[in-house]
């Protein structure tokens, strides 16, 4: 549907005409009279726009051309009949007394009621969106099943204001972040920081923190989500309570709109941490900036850098440039050195190639894989194995570790596959706690000897 088929086309124009603080104001004080009476005489109106805009009538600028009469209530009667015109009060005749009634579109009211919360502070407020969520559902799960579809909605509405409680939050946060990088003055960065982001921040994001731990009621929250889309018994009595609420006219759109709803909360709470992160994230590095920004405004008037920043940032100005033509000859100075042909050499990031393929090795037959094989297992045979111990003996027929010279790999695997394989060979082999250094290799205190 088209927006302006539902507002007027003339609604916002009085926002941006001359009038417009006139007109804003006069729109707050019959928001005022709505709030304290049923029904508003259009005199009675115009009477309390008197009394609480004497001043600010008096210098209204004619429009339309109308002619205006040069009176308090004149005027007054002309801003109606200008917020009438252009859609922000409609007017009905009172009976048979010929007298009018202000009235005000519901369209009217909620956009005045908005405006209006933009001029107090008490607007900016966190409610507890997670714990509300978490509450209504289970109240309506294990207590109250027939207030279920109401709570699914509920918790729905508080799930989005959460959501959108954080990303403004972020926003606003690089509207502070912008703004300190802006000032000059340190009292200006601390009057910022503590009398309008220090407020926002205890209203929004401690209470964020603190008072409504995310963490503390996700899990539970996306658990009964599940339990009311996988419940069949649940779940149908979900889908009649929304049918008799009358929004959706078949079933099938009832059920394709709840559960988007329910699975659309359960990310939303699956995913809100990364959102939280982000926000400390901006916070910290405000903090952190707000710092720096002061550190340096108090010692950049002190230093001659700081004194040269603050001429080029003014250097627009006639009378500074004035100044610097006549006491500042600049002029730009080059030299040549020994250094002056020295090219730095620069690193350039090595880019990973493609890897090599590997190759495969095909066989012919099997017969030279199994002639392949044979050669491993036969590199040390027994027979190997008890011709290098029998020459360690040689003519002896007993000898220590300390008489065997151990030049290589080679000798030391030989030496340890014989007297693994001493029971079963001609000769002994007997062991000594200690060990003895025999070139490059440290092996126990053995003596060899012939069996008889």
């Amino acid at each position: 549907m088209n927006l302006f088929e539902i507002l007027p086309e003339n609604l916002f124009s009085i926002l941006s005409s001359p009038n417009k603080k006139i007109y804003i104001n006069a729109l707050f004080v019959i928001r005022e009279q709505f709030k304290q009476e049923m029904s508003m005489p259009k005199d009675d109106v115009a009477v309390a726009i008197i009394s609480k805009m004497e001043d600010e009538i008096l210098q209204i600028n004619n429009e339309d051309e109308e002619e205006i009469e040069n009176s308090l209530s004149g005027k007054a009667h002309y801003i109606l009949r200008r917020l009438k015109w252009a859609g922000w009060i409609e007017t009905e005749m009172q009976g048979n007394n010929f007298e009018e009634d202000i009235i005000i579109p519901d369209y009217a009211i909620e956009i005045i009621d908005l405006l209006y919360s933009f001029t107090k502070q008490k607007n900016i407020e966190y409610n507890s969106y997670a714990y509300t969520t978490y509450a209504s559902l289970k109240i309506a799960i294990n207590e109250d099943i027939k207030q279920l579809y109401r709570a699914v909605l509920s918790a729905y509405e508080n799930t989005t204001k959460l959501v959108n409680s954080i990303k403004s939050l972020h926003h606003n946060l690089g509207r502070y972040y912008r703004k300190i990088t802006e000032l000059e003055k340190i009292n200006q960065i601390l009057e910022e920081h503590f009398d309008k982001y220090k407020i926002y921040m205890d209203k929004i994001y401690h209470p964020l923190k603190t008072d409504d731990p995310v963490d503390m009621y996700k899990v539970p929250i996306c658990k009964m989500i599940d339990k009311i889309a996988g419940d069949e018994d649940i779940f149908k009595e979900l889908i009649g309570q929304a049918l008799n609420s009358g929004n959706y006219e078949k079933e099938e759109e009832a059920k394709n709109d709840l559960l988007n709803k329910l699975f659309e909360m359960q990310d939303i709470y699956t995913n809100i941490n990364k959102q939280i992160s982000i926000v400390d994230k901006k916070n910290t590095e405000y903090v952190g900036a707000t710092n720096r920004r002061i550190g340096y405004l108090l010692t950049s008037d002190r230093e001659l850098k700081g004194k040269l920043i603050n001429i080029l940032k003014n250097a627009k100005k006639e009378d500074v440039i004035s100044l610097m033509i006549q006491n500042a000859n600049l002029f730009k100075q080059k030299y040549i050195d020994k250094d002056s042909i020295f090219l730095r050499s620069s690193k350039s990031d090595k880019k990973q190639g493609k890897p090599l393929a590997v190759e495969k090795i095909e066989i012919d037959s099997k017969e030279d894989f199994k002639e392949f094989l044979e050669k491993i297992n036969n590199s040390y045979t027994s027979e190997k194995v008890s011709k290098y111990m029998d020459n360690l003996l040689g003519q002896k027929n007993i000898i220590t570790t300390s008489d065997i010279n151990i030049d290589n790999d080679e000798d030391f695997i030989l030496l340890m596959l014989g007297t693994m394989r001493a029971e079963k060979s001609s000769y002994n082999i007997e062991y000594n706690k200690e060990y003895v250094k025999n070139g490059r290799y440290t092996i126990p205190y053995m003596t060899i000897s012939r069996k008889a």
